[in-house]
């Protein structure tokens, strides 16, 4: 019988083990070298090459930054259009520029409502969000996690059905959900202390140092009225504010509602129909990120787009 039937297979025939490469396998290869490989590589692919030696990716003797940071500062800047560039600065006081490059990869993906709570649900893709309530006056909410730090930003809210024009647009800090219960409902909008009363689901506190000076952590455009929503979420607010130039209601009919942010002016301005009705809110600092919230059975897209003439 042979061996190998016999289930022996010789020990020149075997499969040898590969040795790990040694931490200097790299050695070899020059600055420059390093940095074209790189320029290759996502964001992702950057912080794993980073965490493969010190030379690569913490830094080297002296303070000189890391080959990996390098690398990502010098793609950023030839591939970023200066649009990202106003939108994405560079924060000072430890931020890298492969977080940097992370957040690009991010501005050019298609927008998405991925942050869901009770009540909402993704229809066909995370751009489409259905709202279904068996109780009246029983809102939910749906976020964007795309953090938008400076320079212009315009969603496009495309009401798909809706059953009335209970639904406000707007923006809201960045927030860290806690855990992923469905069963909890988070309607900051007509909350004075929605930070305080939400803290033991959802965290504001992960980014609070880049709010700028302002006050307005919650802003909102609401349909039924045209009215502008706001509120710090610590005790101070407006509720329905419908003095503001340009102000009107959304109807019942499908439409597509608009909202520039301009973090440079700090403005919020409303569309419809890609016809501006006017600046809804002054005096905006810091990172936002879009939300929707609805007390209306509806359909809605969102998609990031260029602000109408």
């Amino acid at each position: 019988m042979l061996e190998a039937e016999a289930g022996h297979v010789p020990a020149s025939n075997k499969r040898a083990k590969l040795a790990p490469p040694p931490a200097d396998a790299f050695s070899p290869l020059g600055d420059e070298a390093v940095a074209y490989c790189a320029s290759y590589l996502g964001s992702c692919e950057l912080v794993q090459l980073g965490r493969t030696c010190r030379r690569f990716g913490a830094g080297r003797d002296g303070g000189r930054p890391s080959l990996v940071d390098g690398a990502a500062r010098q793609m950023f800047h030839e591939a970023a259009t200066a649009h990202e560039k106003e939108c994405l600065p560079l924060y000072e006081g430890g931020e890298t520029h492969v977080k940097v490059l992370k957040e690009l990869e991010g501005l050019r993906k298609p927008l998405e409502l991925d942050i869901l709570f009770a009540g909402v649900s993704h229809f066909g893709s995370t751009s489409t969000i259905q709202y279904r309530s068996n109780f009246e006056e029983e809102y939910s909410l749906a976020i964007s996690s795309h953090i938008m730090r400076s320079g212009r930003h315009y969603a496009s809210f495309r009401i798909k059905k809706t059953e009335g024009n209970g639904i406000n647009f707007g923006i809201i800090r960045p927030l860290l959900k806690k855990n992923n219960r469905m069963d909890f409902r988070f309607h900051p909008v007509i909350l004075e202390y929605f930070i305080t009363e939400y803290e033991s689901e959802v965290d504001f506190t992960i980014r609070a140092s880049h709010w700028g000076d302002g006050n307005v952590n919650c802003c909102t455009y609401y349909g039924e009225d045209g009215s502008c929503w706001w509120s710090s979420g610590e005790g101070t607010c407006n509720e329905g504010d419908r003095e503001w130039s340009g102000n009107q209601s959304m109807g019942v009919d499908t439409c597509t509602m608009g909202l520039l942010l301009d973090l440079k002016a700090g403005t919020l301005t409303v569309y419809k129909n890609s016809r501006c009705l006017g600046v809804m809110k002054r005096g905006l600092t810091g990172e936002y990120c879009w939300m929707v919230t609805s007390c209306e059975e509806c359909m809605i897209s969102v998609e990031r787009a260029v602000p109408p003439e």
